[in-house]
């Protein structure tokens, strides 16, 4: 009688130890897998959410920008220019013009710029640079040329320039004499789904209009 009572006291045996430290261990594991998915997944969602606000931040300046861009017909040293980059792998448009800053502008006096924007490739993470790059021409505070990071993670850039009723790859502001009457910029932007798409319209004040 003592005998089976001292059984039933004894406790677990190592079996169902062993068994219970397995079921532990899983549910543990699963909790940890579970977690480091959602913090990935988070972090990538802030990445991607920090970018997309880098972006719109990118396309106020141009547009900004493109609204006070001017082209003379009597100085030929003011340009703009629209360069298409093709179908080539990693290849990227540039655009090239003349703008007119306002007191307000970021980072910069105001005055008489030359500004470009285009990509540069990134060193240190996937994806393309989007940059942009002014020099003073006539400037209430003359300095050097600046380049300024707009946004990471970019897979391509292209321009487009609305002209006489029709969209063109390539715009040359010398042969035409004129500016464009808006430009179509597309952004495609690096994501864990692949490539996504931003796209601007903006109207050029000045184009389709010969400028005094």
């Amino acid at each position: 009688m003592r005998s089976r009572k001292r059984a039933s006291e004894s406790g677990f045996t190592l079996i169902e130890l062993l068994v219970g430290v397995a079921i532990i261990s899983l549910i543990m594991g699963t909790v940890y897998v579970t977690l480091s998915q959602t913090l990935l997944s988070i972090e990538h969602s802030n990445d991607y959410l920090a970018r997309l606000r880098m972006t719109d931040l990118a396309f106020n300046r141009l547009q900004r920008e493109l609204m006070s861009a001017f082209y003379p017909l009597d100085d030929q040293s003011l340009v703009f220019l629209g360069k298409d980059a093709g179908v080539a792998e990693g290849a990227a448009d540039t655009l090239t013009f003349h703008t007119r800053m306002g007191s307000l502008s970021y980072l910069v006096s105001s005055g008489v710029y030359e500004v470009s924007y285009g990509l540069r490739d990134d060193p240190e993470a996937e994806g393309d640079l989007l940059v942009w790059a002014g020099a003073p021409l006539r400037s209430d505070e003359p300095g050097e040329a600046k380049e300024i990071v707009l946004a990471d993670g970019i897979k391509a850039l292209n321009f487009s320039y609305f002209f006489q009723k029709d969209w063109h790859d390539v715009f040359d502001a010398e042969s035409k004499g004129m500016l464009p009457q808006a430009v179509k910029v597309e952004l495609g932007l690096l994501t864990d789904q692949g490539v996504q798409w931003q796209e601007l319209v903006i109207e050029v004040m000045s184009g389709g209009e010969r400028m005094p």
